[in-house]
């Protein structure tokens, strides 16, 4: 293949246009690869085959998310070996390391731990495969699924297929998706994160139902230990969650939810396992901290945008024992907030942007003798107070290592 190329571009000028065509047009030709294809024929065990298989279900030139990958297999039991034991996902994403270390798959990116982060089928076998794909029929019962940049498709459960998924992760559900006695059947899920979002705007009565059942099926998933749940409305403003008390989900330790709560008592109902919680449009109208600062575990908090509404914030001595990451966002409700003596023990990374109305920092930050960094973003009244040694405020954060403003 090396020398087919060289020869036919020594006599082509050196340009990225003139050499992308003549990629193009080797790419497009099946010939070149007829020995590629035929030994993966050969070669490629029939398991491997349907995975690769399946990358004829992306677009061109998509960079597909590992663990988006990996979701899709297990729903659809591909990658399964009989008498194999492992974890579905496990299987799965061992069939993706066999194909990235048989060259078949272009791996485009790495996380940082080395496992593979995004990866790709390369242009010829894109064309060539999913032509394979169509002859057998893989596809045919796949037609309409979404696999856009922004979502995954939801699968319906069929024949038992989906019993051992433990791992559902950026969902895009509307007002069709098959929610009630499809995907509320799967109760072994441990990691599952939702995106709700209506179509247009006459069906928001349609996905307020959807978010019901979706709540539903969350009270039911025992063994939930990541859920992360956001909900838009067709113009793309956070709409309506309907939780309810999540205090029987033992193993949960992280929480992440886009969207108001109808439930204003959730945060008040959540398990003592809670190591990281963020929670974005809730419109709480009541002071949080005096209910989250009790939950034993909790080590990151972040209150985003329009979360809290009102107007003092306070943490009480001895509350937030293990938080060590507080992040502040966009609050634009807040003017005060105070630290009590014995408070947030253990806090080391502090994050205020956009809080246009708080406009000190509270005394008993200078108790917190954790604190390693402190990051103000959009906050001149706060950053004047503490700009150089002359401000108001710098004695409360002398003995943070690193302050950092930024306007």
């Amino acid at each position: 293949m090396i020398k087919k190329l060289g020869g036919l571009l020594s006599d082509k000028d050196a340009t990225y246009e003139e050499w992308s065509r003549v990629l193009e047009q080797l790419n497009q030709n099946e010939g070149p690869w007829s020995g590629t294809l035929s030994e993966i024929n050969k070669n490629l065990p029939l398991y491997l085959r349907r995975c690769l298989f399946y990358f004829g279900l992306f677009p061109e030139d998509f960079e597909i998310p590992a663990r988006r990958l990996i979701c899709l297999w297990v729903a659809e039991g591909l990658g399964r070996q009989k008498g194999n034991m492992e974890p579905p996902e496990r299987v799965s994403e061992k069939c993706l390391i066999e194909l990235a270390n048989q060259n078949i798959i272009q791996v485009t990116k790495k996380k940082l731990n080395g496992k593979i982060s995004r990866c790709r089928l390369p242009d010829a076998l894109q064309v060539h495969w999913l032509s394979k794909a169509k002859e057998a029929n893989f596809l045919q019962d796949n037609i309409g699924i979404n696999l856009s940049t922004n979502s995954l498709f939801v699968p319906r459960p069929k024949d038992g297929s989906l019993v051992d998924l433990q791992t559902l992760w950026g969902a895009f559900i509307d007002e069709d998706s098959p929610v009630r006695n499809g995907l509320d059947t799967l109760r072994r899920i441990t990691k599952l994160g939702l995106k709700c979002k209506t179509s247009v705007s006459s069906q928001n009565e349609a996905l307020s139902s959807q978010l019901v059942t979706v709540a539903n099926w969350v009270m039911n998933l025992k063994h939930l230990q990541y859920l992360r749940l956001k909900s838009y409305d067709e113009s793309g403003q956070p709409w309506d969650l309907y939780l309810q008390t999540l205090l029987n989900h033992k193993d949960l330790c992280s929480l992440y939810l886009v969207g108001k709560l109808k439930n204003q008592l959730l945060v008040s109902e959540l398990p003592q396992s809670l190591i990281e919680l963020t929670l974005s449009a809730s419109e709480m109208a009541e002071d949080p901290m005096q209910t989250l600062d009790k939950l034993p575990n909790l080590t990151i908090l972040r209150l985003f945008s329009r979360s809290f509404t009102g107007k003092k914030m306070v943490c009480s001595s001895g509350g937030f024992t293990k938080l060590e990451v507080l992040k502040f966002w966009e609050l634009e409700s807040l003017e005060e907030w105070d630290v009590k003596e014995g408070a947030l023990p253990s806090l080391k990374d502090l994050e205020i942007r956009s809080c246009g109305n708080l406009q000190m920092l509270p005394d008993g930050l200078k108790l917190v003798r954790t604190l390693r960094e402190l990051k103000l973003t959009r906050q001149p009244e706060l950053s004047s107070r503490i700009r150089d040694n002359q401000g108001e405020d710098r004695n409360k954060i002398i003995h943070a290592r690193h302050v950092y403003i930024e306007d």
